[in-house]
């Protein structure tokens, strides 16, 4: 079954995990496919948990939108071309870009714009933004437009490492919750639950295939996963090695380690 990321990364191997462990999950993922579940919990999060910076976010990109349509007689998007050049910019990257490449990139994607803009916005790197209030006019001067953009780039940001942090604690909520509504919960399921829940405590990073960072959550999570690993015996990669966990735990965080490594030369999903 196709899991849509880097075979046996630790993003991969806590889905396999969660195959094994719930049937509703299996279940859901041979009928639909692990893509179309993604699109369903992140509906799950924007109703949910990400609901109050996801209308902010909408009401921001409308009055920057009408502040740009007035004050640069060169811009000439659309508003749902505008939204979606500013959801989908890597933003979260401008630290690695050189100024030249940023600029370039910032222009295509967002054409029209005053240069002051872009350059702000590199120079800055986001920080030290003067704050906006909570309720929002409905139009902005144009001395306002640097500042209502910065913070909207600024919440976008926000607005995804919050979802990318949290989905997978969603998708497994979810799934077992709706194991034990119908009944198919196992004592299994429960024990890596709760597991998981009691390793939030510790020092985390993150297991994400492009800002994979293993920290003390991270290690307690896989060596979590290599008891399901020797129960289940599956994957047959970690379960071949031995039936000792220390073992099998070795295995799989030498697997993960080189993924983090390698995660800007691997293209994992």
């Amino acid at each position: 079954m196709d899991l849509g990321c880097g075979e046996y990364s630790p993003y991969w191997l806590r889905q396999y995990i969660q195959l094994l462990i719930s049937t509703s999950f299996f279940n859901t993922c041979l009928e639909f496919g692990i893509g179309q579940i993604h699109q369903e919990i992140t509906k799950i999060y924007n109703t949910g948990r990400g609901h109050y910076i996801r209308q902010r976010i909408v009401k921001l990109v409308k009055v920057c939108y009408s502040a740009c349509v007035k004050y640069n007689s060169g811009f000439k998007m659309s508003q749902d071309e505008f939204s979606n050049a500013l959801l989908e910019f890597d933003w979260e990257n401008i630290f690695l870009f050189n100024k030249e490449h940023f600029l370039k990139l910032f222009d295509d994607s967002l054409p029209g714009l005053q240069e002051e803009l872009s350059k702000i916005i590199f120079e800055t790197k986001l920080s030290g933004i003067k704050g906006i209030p909570e309720k929002m006019p409905g139009e902005i001067n144009g001395e306002d437009v640097v500042r209502y953009m910065l913070n909207t780039i600024s919440l976008i940001i926000e607005y995804y490492w919050d979802y990318n942090h949290t989905k997978d604690d969603l998708l497994l909520e979810h799934f077992f919750n709706y194991d034990r509504l119908l009944g198919v919960d196992s004592d299994d399921e429960h024990y890596y639950v709760n597991k998981l829940i009691a390793n939030q405590d510790l020092p985390s990073g993150s297991i994400q295939s492009d800002d994979l960072l293993l920290r003390e959550k991270e290690f307690a999570d896989l060596k979590l996963a290599s008891e399901i690993i020797i129960r289940y015996k599956q994957p047959a990669k970690f379960s071949d090695v031995s039936d000792n966990l220390d073992e099998v735990y070795q295995a799989v965080v030498k697997c993960a380690l080189y993924y983090q490594k390698n995660q800007h030369e691997l293209e994992l999903c």
